[in-house]
């Protein structure tokens, strides 16, 4: 289940998790986010990847948080990205490491955009993300 904190300029909602380049550009929001519920899974996450949309170069994630929680309302920070150039042109990806030295499980996950983007403004624009590590089902 996804949940964003705004509505979209272009794409839908399920783009921010698409498996393959699209147009994806949430509406400009201070500290737009959204929220992954997992619902019958949870994850100990060890890498995630993001990927910029693919309908323009511009406006690249630079500033943003991603949060794991158990409950959906107790976050933990796995990664905190302070001016980070790893994106930087459209249907571009990348994978960053996440360090949890507890290896919890969780079964929400929350990426927030703390800043401007490369455009120095503050459209959330992603068009895939992916979480890696293992994976335990509810009963």
């Amino acid at each position: 289940k996804l949940t964003a904190s705004t509505t979209f300029e272009s794409g839908k909602i399920e783009n921010l998790i698409s498996h393959t380049p699209c147009a994806c550009n949430m509406h400009s929001q201070v500290n737009a986010h959204f929220i992954i519920d997992f619902q019958k899974v949870s994850i100990a996450p060890t890498k995630y990847s993001l990927r910029h949309t693919d309908s323009r170069d511009t406006e690249c994630l630079r500033n943003c948080k991603l949060e794991a929680s158990k409950d959906g309302q107790t976050w933990v920070l796995m990664r905190d990205h302070k001016d980070d150039q790893s994106i930087a042109a459209k249907s571009q990806a990348f994978t960053w490491d996440i360090n949890d030295p507890k290896k919890e499980f969780y079964r929400y996950f929350k990426l927030e955009q703390t800043g401007n983007n490369s455009a120095n403004s503050t459209y959330l624009n992603l068009a895939g993300c992916e979480f890696y590590g293992a994976i335990r089902f509810f009963q």
